[in-house]
């Protein structure tokens, strides 16, 4: 068979799998089979005969993906902020709508000083983290998370892009002393904390529920949990020029401001997703006298 025919095949599988974007997902998985860099590249050799052994890989792919195994999984490599990262069942996968979060950081870092110091709480994969180490070679960036699993793959991220301005650490944004060392000295804290309640979770995609860490995604309370000890840690750590951004699920952006209001965070923006969604917010901390 030829890739065409292989491809408009998978499509019509998938498409009775019920998954969204059938073609591309097909395409993604006959690229990455045949060694095109892309889908684009995959157009030439859409009339290729394809080697017995590649569409047998192929078929297994088109399976995964049928039993919902997420498309970046399957690949093991998706692309945050124009860089390649590796993304394994340990990690989130990294989102558009997280790329707003790294534009947001990167419009607050125009106005410091160049080594600033970052701080990236639960780094996941590190995709946010590197994305602004890339971006600003004087900061010093850290990227912390509970899960060593999570840290490994940001070690091999990290090693991969060759930065060398970025460390990844164990640690746990719970813990009410985090960071006690970088007391009122971080110039951008910067998060994607799980956000989803409880409640909520177990009406997520299939991809979501059954394949992306648990404690990446709810809280197993409210949705607010980390919003509040982000707050906390805000306070404490920021410089007095500092600015805290995070993610926010959808309709979360009105309580989490008032999160922030009470422990004395002043909110900056909130900054909408193309489709109009609250997605990120910008809050600083609040001016007291002796600062």
């Amino acid at each position: 068979m030829t890739w065409e025919e292989l491809i408009k095949s998978a499509a019509e599988q998938l498409v009775a799998a019920g998954i969204d974007d059938a073609r591309s997902n097909a395409e993604y998985m006959a690229a990455h089979v045949c060694g095109a860099p892309g889908r684009a590249e995959l157009r030439l050799k859409r009339g290729d005969k394809a080697r017995s052994d590649h569409a047998a890989v192929f078929e297994e792919l088109v399976l995964r993906r049928t039993r919902r195994e997420p498309l970046q999984y399957i690949l093991g490599e998706w692309e945050f902020f124009g860089l390649p990262m590796i993304v394994r069942p340990g990690v989130l996968i990294p989102r558009p709508e997280t790329e707003i979060l790294v534009e947001e950081a990167l419009k607050e870092s125009s106005s410091m000083p160049p080594e600033i110091t970052i701080v990236d709480a639960g780094t996941g994969s590190g995709a946010i983290a590197l994305a602004l180490a890339s971006r600003l070679p004087n900061a010093q960036v850290f990227g912390h998370d509970v899960s060593a699993e999570a840290i490994e793959i940001a070690q091999e991220n990290k090693k991969q892009l060759n930065l060398r301005n970025i460390q990844f650490e164990m640690g746990n944004m719970m813990d009410r002393d985090w960071l006690e060392s970088k007391r009122g000295r971080v110039n951008l804290l910067v998060s994607n904390p799980p956000y989803v309640s409880r409640s909520d979770y177990e009406t997520l995609d299939p991809e979501l529920r059954l394949f992306e860490p648990r404690a990446a995604l709810t809280d197993e309370s409210s949705g607010y949990t980390f919003y509040e000890r982000l707050a906390e840690h805000a306070s404490r750590l920021l410089t007095p020029e500092g600015r805290l951004l995070v993610e926010l699920g959808f309709g979360m952006a009105d309580r989490v401001a008032e999160i922030m209001q009470s422990s004395g965070i002043n909110i900056v923006r909130v900054v909408p997703d193309l489709a109009g969604i609250p997605r990120v917010l910008v809050a600083a901390r609040a001016q007291e006298k002796n600062d």
